[in-house]
């Protein structure tokens, strides 16, 4: 008897921790300003951090490194379109733009037969969106629409067109420099693959940026609130 009230009560304690576990579960990150929360509509730049640069790293079909593309800017613009700790961060991003040292701003490449390169990001609006501190997204489509790769066409002295790997676009992380906040979201490695153009184009390509995101016509950071 005393056996089963022990299970009965170990039980009851059990369920009342399923129970309470949502309730505990931690918000979703919010952008801040200065310690306000950012508004629906806020528009929004992102930059490459000081002292980096937006780098491509060519491959061969064997995943030998063949060059690379190196951009000293890119710039995204957009707007807020969710912003609260229920549903977390989602931005649309209107125009996304790489430049280069190279003439006519373009970016210097060591990619055989391909000459300094012009990159364009297609298929935007494209939408940055985290749920979860630390980690994120950016989904070749609009917020509103279903997730969809990332594409973009670098125009040289060959063109080649390029797919993100993952379907629902590329992936980054960002980390809180103080323990609650984050200023830099990071892109590493990510895997693109040729679609369309020259033969002469690589097979693959892997992306990395590191961003900071401030709202238009200011120079104070956006932070990535851990609320």
């Amino acid at each position: 008897m005393h056996k089963k009230i022990i299970i009965s009560c170990m039980s009851l304690i059990a369920l009342a921790v399923f129970a309470i576990a949502p309730a505990m579960a931690s918000a979703a990150p919010t952008l801040k300003e200065g310690g306000t929360t950012l508004a629906t509509g806020t528009n929004v730049v992102g930059t490459l951090n000081t002292g980096t640069n937006a780098i491509l790293t060519a491959r061969n079909s064997s995943g030998t490194d063949v060059g690379t593309v190196t951009c000293t800017a890119s710039t995204l613009t957009g707007s807020v379109h969710t912003n609260n700790t229920t549903n977390g961060i989602e931005v649309t991003l209107e125009t996304v733009s790489y430049t280069g040292a190279e003439a006519g701003g373009k970016c210097a490449s060591t990619i055989p037969f391909s000459g300094p390169i012009a990159v364009d990001v297609e298929n935007l609006h494209y939408c940055l969106k985290s749920s979860v501190f630390g980690s994120g997204t950016v989904q070749g489509s609009a917020c509103t629409a279903a997730p969809a790769r990332n594409k973009f066409t670098l125009t040289g002295s060959i063109n080649c067109t390029y797919e993100s790997e993952a379907a629902g676009g590329i992936s980054g992380t960002y980390a809180a420099e103080d323990g609650t906040e984050a200023t830099l979201i990071k892109s590493t490695n990510q895997k693109f693959n040729f679609v369309a153009g020259s033969g002469l184009c690589p097979a693959k390509g892997e992306f990395t940026a590191t961003y900071r995101l401030e709202t238009d016509g200011n120079t104070n950071s956006v932070t990535i609130a851990n609320t």
